[in-house]
């Protein structure tokens, strides 16, 4: 990461400080690794988007001889919403890759932050009270993700997960975590 994108994380991230905390690291993602995540969603769309191509094709009449009549012609036009629902999920990386260009995270004296948005901010705090669990996904580069367990649950019982991703040097993020939020 650069110096300026650095200082672009210092300053985002010091605006969100109580009186009596003080930042201890601060980093962004790796726009790469997260448009990576959204990898999954882009190729279940590949054939969902495909499907419902041919679907539009052949409700439009582009199978058969004869054109729909009457209100059958206008049949197609029930395959938009998922039309649009597959352009979306094609588009998921690219999604990602620019949200991870306005995410910043921070580690402080008191909690981990998340920090993400462009017009609309949005700040997530996970606090010593709040965080159940840390792990740690290294890749041979040194980089990687920083994951937490919460106290929420998912609806198949398991702690939701989230943390920081695509951060250079995970291992010291990682310290860091633990020493300030594990004490």
């Amino acid at each position: 990461m650069s110096a300026t994108e650095l200082g672009m994380a210092d300053e985002v991230l010091r605006r969100e400080l109580d009186a009596d905390e003080q930042l201890v690291w601060s980093g962004r993602p790796r726009p790469g690794r997260y448009a990576l995540r959204a990898l999954p969603i882009a190729l279940f769309g590949v054939p969902w988007t495909a499907f419902v191509g041919f679907w539009i094709f052949a409700a439009a009449g582009g199978l058969g001889e004869h054109a729909p009549s009457g209100s059958a012609r206008f049949f197609w036009l029930f395959g938009t919403p998922f039309a649009l629902v597959g352009l979306a999920m094609l588009g998921a990386p690219f999604a990602a890759f620019r949200s991870a260009r306005r995410t910043f995270y921070g580690v402080t004296t008191r909690r981990a932050l998340v920090v993400s948005g462009g017009r609309r901010r949005s700040v997530v705090s996970y606090g010593k009270d709040r965080l159940r669990g840390v792990s740690r996904v290294e890749r041979k580069d040194g980089s990687g993700d920083v994951v937490f367990e919460t106290d929420v649950v998912t609806s198949r019982g398991r702690p939701l997960s989230t943390g920081f991703y695509g951060v250079p040097d995970v291992r010291e993020v990682e310290r860091l975590v633990r020493a300030h939020l594990f004490k």
